[in-house]
């Protein structure tokens, strides 16, 4: 197995330690323990009686029972738990890609699907979107004929293009006539203003995975999950002790007062994202240079006609402001931008940005 570095992952790894801004940070704002605790009004003393030993391998019945409901005709037993979604996207590839087999995934994407295919011998097959336009999906339906998988992280990072109930319809349709597996990374479900439909289904043929360290803000608590048919379910459990066994009951108690106050906390990430959206259409009015992806969620690529790459490492240097560049994704003249983040933090790293641009040189 031959890994291809995880671009966007080394860049942060390299720069995100000694910042003041980060606009790129991915997830909603995280809590301490004792903010979460206190704003899903739970007393922090049940955590105390917490058993550290090896508890429900699988995962409780109560996890598994609150993440099935979030989605629609899903039952306990079509959930298989996982530390993260990075985990869960690693169990489903090692167990259903299989060397040869032919990959369609939208790009740009994150390195995990792809990079991680490819270094199990699967053959990626890129189909390249402009985000700023309208997504072609007659071409992708198109393209999946011949394909043995398609590769799909929607909401999409780095974009946040987000497939609409009938593009998930008409593409599990596709999917299912042509004989291909759909694997689907869900992290930031709830992460979108107006599209919320998730791909998953009780189905052989369908694999979809999710988390809490997203729209939840819960990232350091590495909770995350596959959904698929009970046969498919089954078979990963089986291989779980080579992976990570278990969960701690810890994290399975944080993760079920997380998913038992989701009206809650996707509340608070909602008015966020809402906050910083109006915010930032204000922004791009008064700095035409700029552009933004076809997203009405938490991600978007922040397009200008000048070197990513160079003028986030100047940010970076100058006021230890973190914005990821384009080329993290194999793109250029873009950057990641984050609307989850605090704020102020947004306004206060676009007001930098928008001194900056005037008199960049490269």
């Amino acid at each position: 197995m031959e890994l291809k570095p995880f671009q966007i992952e080394d860049w942060l790894n390299l720069h995100e330690q000694k910042i003041r801004w980060h606009l790129s940070e991915s997830c909603a704002h995280p809590f301490t323990v004792q903010q979460f605790l206190d704003c899903c009004h739970e007393p922090a003393d049940q955590l105390l009686s917490c058993h550290l030993g090896y508890d429900d391998i699988i995962g409780s019945e109560q996890l598994r029972t609150e993440i099935a409901g979030l989605y629609e005709h899903i039952s306990k037993d079509s959930i298989a738990v996982a530390v993260g979604i990075s985990n869960a996207n690693v169990m489903a590839m090692m167990e259903f890609l299989k060397p040869g087999m032919k990959m369609l995934t939208p790009t740009p994407t994150y390195d995990h699907f792809t990079n991680f295919a490819e270094s199990i011998g699967v053959h990626v097959y890129p189909f390249e979107f402009d985000d700023r336009k309208p997504f072609d999906l007659d071409s992708f339906l198109d393209q999946m004929k011949g394909m043995d998988a398609v590769g799909i992280v929607n909401p999409n990072n780095p974009t946040g293009y987000t497939f609409s109930r009938e593009e998930i319809t008409k593409i599990k349709h596709q999917a299912e006539q042509c004989g291909c597996l759909l694997i689907v990374d869900e992290a930031y479900r709830f992460m979108t203003l107006d599209e919320h439909t998730s791909f998953a289904e009780d189905s052989d043929r369908v694999i979809v995975t999710g988390g809490l360290s997203k729209a939840i803000g819960l990232p350091g608590l590495r909770v995350g999950w596959i959904i698929s048919s009970k046969k498919n379910i089954d078979l990963i459990n089986s291989r779980r002790n080579y992976h990570i066994i278990a969960l701690s009951p810890l994290q399975d108690r944080l993760a079920c007062i997380a998913l038992s106050h989701t009206d809650i906390l996707l509340k608070r990430t909602e008015a966020v994202i809402q906050a910083n959206t109006a915010y930032l259409h204000g922004w791009l009015k008064d700095n035409p240079m700029f552009s933004i992806s076809l997203s009405h969620g938490s991600l978007h690529l922040l397009h200008a006609p000048f070197n990513s790459a160079a003028f986030s490492e100047y940010l970076y240097q100058k006021y230890q402001l973190l914005l990821a560049p384009g080329e993290c994704f194999n793109e250029s003249n873009c950057w990641r931008l984050s609307l989850s983040i605090d704020p102020e933090v947004l306004k206060q790293g676009l007001q930098i940005i928008s001194e900056e641009s005037k008199t960049w040189k490269e």
